[in-house]
């Protein structure tokens, strides 16, 4: 017994040593809930939308509408459960594209995906979440920025009262990745971009026309917006 003790520690302290994103997790072999981050966002639609992790049999495809809730499991690698809103079709491949909808009614899912200590993540299970009861107000995660979302994210970052009694990078957006709810009426944005510099109208800088970003210059950022008012509350690097 001690030996098999002894090994088990072994192979946890491996895997946390190992694989960057399972430092500070408690290794209790149950699933610990983390706060979302906008990697684990990325992985997920990753994976989602690959019509490879369709193969295999009784998996239908998924259209996730958010995410409001991720736990992980520390084993031979990562097990990492999403808690989602979405529909499915056992037919409809569009519904795996990353800008699919939902004409049916909601329903809540788990999704389990596994990352292994070398090579990629992979799709596991995908099954119905028939105890979760939606929480008015509740946070949620990995929105599809519409054309109105981003709407709301330009009319802040080219307002140049945001800057003026503010420290907040001048940013030249390449892609608006997704966009998180969970503090009303302030929504954060995940965008890709790079810092840029502006002489005449902040707009020409940080519109959706804006110069763009050399080959290496960018970095992801998570931008708090007001929607009301659109006032930048904060700006950070992820």
């Amino acid at each position: 017994m001690r030996n098999i003790l002894s090994t088990l520690c072994c192979l946890a302290a491996t895997v946390a040593a190992d694989t960057p994103q399972l430092r500070g997790l408690q290794l209790e072999g149950g699933y610990n809930d983390e706060p979302v981050d906008n990697g684990m966002i990325t992985t997920y639609f990753d994976v989602m939308t690959s019509r490879a992790s369709y193969a295999k049999p009784r998996l239908d495809y998924l259209c996730t509408t958010e995410i409001s809730a991720v736990s992980v499991q520390v084993v031979a690698g990562l097990n990492t459960r999403y808690h989602v809103a979405g529909c499915t079709s056992k037919s409809d491949k569009g519904l795996a594209d990353r800008s699919c909808t939902c004409s049916t009614a909601l329903n809540f899912y788990v999704v389990t995906i596994f990352t292994p200590l070398k090579g990629d993540p992979t799709l596991q299970t995908i099954t119905r979440d028939t105890r979760r009861v939606p929480l008015e107000g509740a946070p949620s995660y990995g929105h599809v920025v519409t054309d109105a979302d981003a709407a709301v994210y330009y009319d802040a970052v080219t307002a140049a009262v945001n800057y003026q009694n503010n420290d907040f990078p001048v940013l030249c957006a390449r892609d608006l990745t997704s966009y998180d709810a969970y503090d009303y009426p302030s929504d954060t944005f995940h965008v890709t971009a790079c810092e840029v510099e502006y002489f005449n109208a902040i707009e020409d800088a940080t519109g959706p026309n804006c110069g763009g970003c050399s080959e290496g210059s960018t970095k992801n950022y998570a931008v708090t917006v007001s929607v009301g008012d659109s006032t930048i509350t904060s700006i950070r690097i992820e």
